[in-house]
């Protein structure tokens, strides 16, 4: 069989046996008895992304990790993109919301520990505000008095087609335009511009998904300062922010 058969052979069925097989197996035998297959002896690996490029660099590591004596153990899926456009559609991608709630339903048992259903809702400064929640299709719904734009990947449709023919003026608002991101990437790091997507709107976008988060946690509406970065008089939602690091592995402030 050749290597790509067997590495796109993997199943979810057969990713979850390995990954328990490495949790659970003992680890009080000394890895001179065993060998180099010794529990104490196996790397233990988290895959964060696992969308596109990601999911085949897990599978490459399950798939490696048999010969190698590595097991993936732990898997996090973080997508951000509709709350950029969400953000850039507001004309916000460089600032957040100031409150924050949500519900969410977590499963009780199982490896899988990440919310299921959920519906969050935020409030920015001037009045927009932001619902998040489980359904289909999946997108960015923009709505206005007079319509609504609703966009996703590869598709953009109005309550209105006139509202998509509308020409859009030298005096108003134009997105940065952007074909590809990788091309756009390319191209910035010899003009030095920024790329349609600089990090600094994503870490912007990144957040509210962390807010809605910690907001499904402690059950309650929370406020949130953007500039600061912070809670608003709430210790207990600040601490979910960050958590102990190991030295030397630790992030100063800057």
């Amino acid at each position: 069989m050749s290597r790509s058969k067997k590495l796109y052979s993997i199943t979810r069925r057969s990713f979850l046996k390995a990954a328990v097989a490495s949790m659970i197996a003992p680890t009080i035998v000394p890895s001179t008895v065993l060998g180099p297959s010794a529990p104490s002896n196996m790397m233990l690996m988290g895959c964060i992304g696992v969308g596109r490029q990601g999911q085949g660099d897990m599978q490459e590591l399950i798939y490696r990790g048999l010969d190698t004596g590595a097991r993936v153990v732990a898997v996090c899926d973080v997508d951000s993109h509709r709350m950029e456009d969400a953000q850039w559609g507001n004309g916000t991608e460089d600032t957040g919301p100031i409150e924050i709630e949500a519900k969410a339903e977590f499963p009780d048992r199982g490896l899988f520990d990440v919310h299921t259903t959920f519906r969050a809702e935020a409030m920015y400064s001037n009045g927009v505000r932001l619902i998040m929640e489980t359904g289909d299709p999946a997108g960015v719904r923009f709505e206005g008095d007079k319509g609504f734009v609703f966009v996703k990947r590869g598709e953009i449709r109005a309550s209105d087609r006139e509202i998509l023919r509308h020409k859009i003026c030298d005096d108003e608002t134009k997105l940065y335009h952007s074909t590809n991101h990788m091309k756009n990437f390319l191209e910035c790091m010899r003009s030095r511009k920024d790329p349609v997507a600089p990090v600094e709107v994503g870490h912007r976008s990144n957040t509210i998904c962390l807010l809605a988060h910690i907001a499904m946690k402690l059950g309650r509406k929370l406020r949130w300062d953007p500039q600061a970065e912070r809670f608003i008089n709430d210790e207990e939602a600040n601490h979910w922010l960050d958590y102990m690091h190991r030295e030397p592995w630790t992030m100063k402030a800057v």
